[in-house]
C-alpha cells in the first residue's frame, strides 16, 4: 500500500466498499487517507484550510470524488470534485475558504463531506470517505463607543489606550466590545487635573479604565482647573470637622471650629466630651505642615468662632460653650445658657496658658471676633450688652467699649492705632459701625445700612486710604441670601453698595482681606454651597476679577493674609475628595490651603 506524505495531520483512513467479501474471486477493497495539510479553522476574513486526499493504491480505473460544504454560508469547497487517473493515488489537494456573513455569531462549526466514491475500479467503487471537521471563526465584531468631554477653567488633554482618542480634537472613538480603554489626564501649564465624572460615579486618579460595553456610548468627562493653590492640607480625622476661624502671621496659621465625635487630626488624639467640641489646630504658612491640635470637651457643646496670634506667637482663641467645658483643665460653666469663652494657648505646642468665660462686662453669648495690639492687648467682638471688650493680656478685663448704636458685634480689623467693627443696630435689619482706639475711646459710631429683611455681619476690612468696606447679607427667603459690600466713610457714614450676589442660607456668606491697599479679595458662597474668589478695585469701588474653585462644597470657610500670601480655611462636605483640589477628606472634614491666584 502507498502512502502520500503531507505535512500535517493524517486525520482518517476509510476504507472501500468493494461488491465482496475478500475471497479469491472478488476485488480487494481498497481505502484513502485524508491529511490535514494547513489547520481545521477558516474565516469570514477570508482564511483557508487545506485538506490532501489520496488512495491507499494506485486505481486501475478513474475514482472521481464529489466534495461540498454541509454549510455553505460558512465554507467554500474547491474543486466541487477530485479526480483520479488511472495509476494515480494522488494526493489532491481540497482548499477550504471561509464565507464572511453579517451576523455576530460567534465561531461555527461545520464539515467538509465526500460523495460516494465512482469508480470502474471495483475496489474503490462506492468508497465512503467520512466528513472532516472545521470551524469558521467571527469576523462581525460587536463595537461600543466611548465619549470624552474635557471642561474647567483649566487646560489639558485626554488620550486613550488603544489610541482613538485624543480630546480636545477627537473626544469620540470606537472599539471592540469588551476592550478595556484606558482614558489617560494630562494637565497642561499652570493647570490641574480635578478628576472625573461618569455616569456610575466619579475618579480622581490620573487614569479611567472603561470596559467597553456592545452597542452602547459610554462618556466620562475630565476636569481640568487652573493651579490656584500652593498647597492643602486636611484638617481631618475620622469624626466630622467644622473650620469657622483662621488666623495668620509670620510662618504660623492656625484654624479653629468644632469636631464631633472621637478624633485625631495629624496623628494627634483629640479630648473629646461627647458632644461638638472647640478645635484648634496650627499649620506652617510656607507649606502647610502639621504643628500641633487642641480639642476641649465638656458637658454641653462649644464651638471656636473667632483667633488671633499674639506678637510673641501666642494664640487667642474664642468662642462659644453651653454648660460646662474643660479648657485644659481650666473649666468654666455657664448655667443658664450660652456662654462666651476666651482662652490663649502656647503658640509653640498649643499649651493651655489661661482660659476663662469672658469676664463680666465684655460680650456674653458668643466672641465671633479677636483683635490684638503690638503690646500683647486682646479685643473682643461680640453680642451682649457690651459688645466690645479690651483685655489684658493675661485675660484681664480692662475696659467695655460701648459703642451707641451697636448693641451686637460680628467683626472688627485693625485700622492704625485703633479698631473699627460691624455689627447690628438694635434690630437685625439695621446694620451699625464703630470705631475706637486701643485704650477703648470711640471715635465714630453709626447705622449705616438698613434693610427689609434680616441682615447677617460677615466682616469687616478697613481701607487704608479711609474708612472701610462691610460684608454683609439680607435674608431673601426661601433659603436665599444676597451678599452685599458696602463701601462706609471714616465717621461710619454710607457711601455706596455693591449686590456681589446671591447666596444659600448656610453659614457666612462672605469673607475678605485686603490682598493691597487698592485690592480686596471677597472669597464669596453661591447658591450650591459653593466658593468663588472675587477681585475689587477699592478705588473705583468695582469688581475686577473672578476666580473659580472649581466645584467645592464649602460649608463655613474664613480668609486670612500673612505677608502676601492670603490662606483660605473651611470644611467640605464628605466623605470625597475636594474636586479639583488634591485633597481626600474623611468625613464631613476641614481643610486649609494657601491660595496661588493670577
Amino acid at each position: 500500500m502507498r502512502h502520500a506524505v503531507f505535512a500535517g495531520l493524517i486525520v482518517v483512513a476509510a476504507c472501500g466498499g468493494g461488491a465482496g467479501g475478500g475471497g479469491d474471486d472478488e476485488p480487494s477493497p481498497r481505502d484513502a487517507e485524508i491529511h490535514v495539510v494547513a489547520g481545521t479553522t477558516t474565516s469570514e476574513a477570508g482564511a483557508t484550510a487545506e485538506i490532501g486526499v489520496s488512495l491507499g493504491d494506485a486505481p486501475t480505473a478513474p475514482v472521481v470524488i464529489a466534495i461540498q460544504s454541509d454549510d455553505p454560508g460558512e465554507g467554500a469547497v474547491s474543486p466541487a470534485t477530485i479526480r483520479f487517473e488511472t495509476g494515480d493515488a494522488g494526493p489532491h489537494a481540497v482548499v477550504v475558504t471561509g464565507v464572511d456573513d453579517t451576523e455576530i455569531d460567534g465561531a461555527q462549526p461545520y464539515h467538509v463531506v465526500f460523495a460516494a466514491a465512482v469508480s470502474d475500479d471495483a475496489g474503490y467503487a462506492g468508497l465512503i470517505v467520512p466528513p472532516v471537521a472545521l470551524t469558521n471563526t467571527d469576523d462581525d465584531v460587536t463595537m461600543g463607543t466611548v465619549r470624552v468631554f474635557v471642561d474647567g477653567q483649566g487646560a489639558g488633554v485626554v488620550t486613550s489606550t488603544p489610541a482613538g482618542i485624543a480630546c480636545p480634537g477627537t473626544c469620540e472613538a470606537s472599539f471592540s466590545a469588551g476592550t478595556t480603554v484606558t482614558l489617560t489626564a494630562a494637565a497642561g501649564t499652570a493647570s490641574r487635573f480635578g478628576g472625573w465624572r461618569m455616569t456610575d460615579g466619579s475618579s480622581f486618579a490620573a487614569t479611567l479604565a472603561v470596559e467597553v460595553a456592545a452597542d452602547a456610548r459610554q462618556q466620562a468627562s475630565a476636569r481640568f482647573v487652573r493651579d490656584q493653590l500652593a498647597w492643602t492640607t486636611a484638617v481631618d480625622g475620622p469624626a466630622p470637622e467644622r473650620i469657622d476661624a483662621i488666623a495668620a502671621a509670620g510662618d504660623q496659621l492656625v484654624v479653629g471650629g468644632a469636631f464631633e465625635g472621637p478624633t485625631t487630626i495629624g496623628g494627634t488624639p483629640l479630648a473629646h466630651g461627647g458632644g461638638r467640641d472647640p478645635l484648634i489646630a496650627a499649620y506652617a504658612t510656607s507649606d502647610g505642615a502639621y504643628r500641633w491640635s487642641r480639642g476641649f470637651g465638656g458637658s454641653g457643646d462649644a464651638n471656636v468662632e473667632a483667633l488671633a496670634i499674639l506678637p510673641d506667637g501666642d494664640v487667642i482663641a474664642g468662642g462659644w460653650f453651653t454648660g460646662e467645658l474643660d479648657l485644659g483643665g481650666m473649666v468654666v460653666t455657664e448655667p443658664l445658657g450660652t456662654g462666651a469663652f476666651v482662652a490663649r494657648l502656647a503658640g509653640a505646642d498649643g499649651a493651655i496658658v489661661w482660659a476663662e468665660a469672658v469676664p463680666a462686662g465684655g460680650p456674653t453669648g458668643i466672641v465671633s471676633a479677636i483683635g490684638t495690639t503690638a503690646a500683647g492687648g486682646i479685643v473682643l467682638c461680640g453680642s451682649g450688652a457690651a459688645p466690645l471688650a479690651r483685655l489684658d493680656g493675661d485675660g484681664g478685663l480692662i475696659a467695655a467699649v460701648t459703642p451707641s448704636p451697636m448693641t451686637g458685634c460680628a467683626t472688627l480689623d485693625r485700622r492704625g492705632g485703633g479698631w473699627i467693627a460691624a455689627g447690628w443696630a438694635e434690630t437685625p435689619k439695621r446694620a451699625a459701625f464703630a470705631s475706637f482706639d486701643d485704650i477703648g475711646q470711640v471715635t465714630a459710631a453709626s447705622a449705616f445700612f438698613e434693610s427689609t429683611e434680616i441682615l447677617l455681619i460677615d466682616d469687616v476690612v478697613a481701607v487704608p486710604t479711609g474708612g472701610a468696606i462691610v460684608v454683609l447679607s439680607s435674608d431673601l427667603g426661601g433659603g436665599v441670601r444676597k451678599t452685599w459690600l458696602v463701601r462706609i466713610d471714616e465717621a461710619g457714614g454710607y457711601v455706596a453698595s455693591l449686590a456681589a450676589g446671591d447666596s444659600d442660607f448656610f453659614g457666612r456668606s462672605g469673607a475678605a482681606v485686603l490682598e493691597s491697599p487698592d485690592t480686596l479679595l471677597l472669597a464669596r458662597r453661591r447658591i450650591g454651597s459653593n466658593i468663588v474668589l472675587e477681585r475689587y478695585d477699592i478705588p473705583n469701588f468695582v469688581r475686577s476679577a473672578s476666580f473659580e474653585l472649581e466645584d467645592n462644597i464649602v460649608t463655613s470657610f474664613d480668609l486670612a493674609v500673612a505677608g502676601d500670601r492670603t490662606f483660605l480655611a473651611g470644611d467640605s462636605f464628605g466623605p470625597e475628595p475636594l474636586p479639583g483640589w488634591p485633597l481626600t477628606l474623611d468625613n464631613d472634614g476641614g481643610f486649609v490651603c494657601e491660595l496661588k491666584l493670577p
